[in-house]
């Protein structure tokens, strides 16, 4: 019986083409200007520093649209070394389990060009999804436009629960 399981899970994973069956890697990869990226593998100048497993799933499955919107809109943060609402964007990022890749506009003269580009400034941070931007600190703005993109934001990171509204009652 428990061999007759066993070639029944394997002949379903084969016939399902086996996105349960598999995990995908995420590698963490890092340039020598500091720039970070998340990828299935680093670039051959890039250097890995971090490793994760990330389950497969079917079509409609979480991950299987959360890798749909990764193709369609990227997430790049624009930010600066020493830059407290940087490492905060950048936490937040991780918390949220969004892969992203980072340029560092302080010594990078292709993404000082790039984020003007996309923001008509330079204020970091700057986090782009797909074509979208939100600047500084803006933890409601980014989940918005992750949201519209696509991104399946299933988890509340700790401390995120909504802050008191300053504003009069209406």
């Amino acid at each position: 019986m428990r061999l007759a399981i066993q070639h029944f899970v394997i002949a379903a994973c084969v016939t399902l083409s086996a996105p349960v069956c598999h995990a995908l890697t995420v590698v963490r990869c890092e340039d020598a200007d500091g720039s970070v990226t998340y990828r299935d593998h680093c670039p051959p100048n890039d250097r890995q520093t971090g490793e994760q497993k990330v389950p497969g799933g079917g079509a409609n499955s979480p991950s299987a649209m959360r890798a749909a919107a990764v193709r369609t809109s990227p997430v790049v943060i624009f930010t600066v070394p020493a830059c407290d609402a940087c490492d905060l964007m950048r936490h937040h990022l991780v918390t949220l389990e969004i892969p992203f890749t980072e340029q560092n506009v302080d010594t990078d003269p292709a993404a000082q060009a790039a984020l003007k580009a996309i923001s008509g400034g330079v204020t970091v941070p700057t986090t782009a999804v797909g074509k979208k931007v939100v600047t500084g600190y803006n933890k409601a703005g980014l989940q918005a436009l992750l949201s519209a993109a696509g991104y399946e934001l299933q988890k509340t990171p700790p401390g995120s629960a909504p802050a008191a509204s300053n504003s009069p009652p209406h």
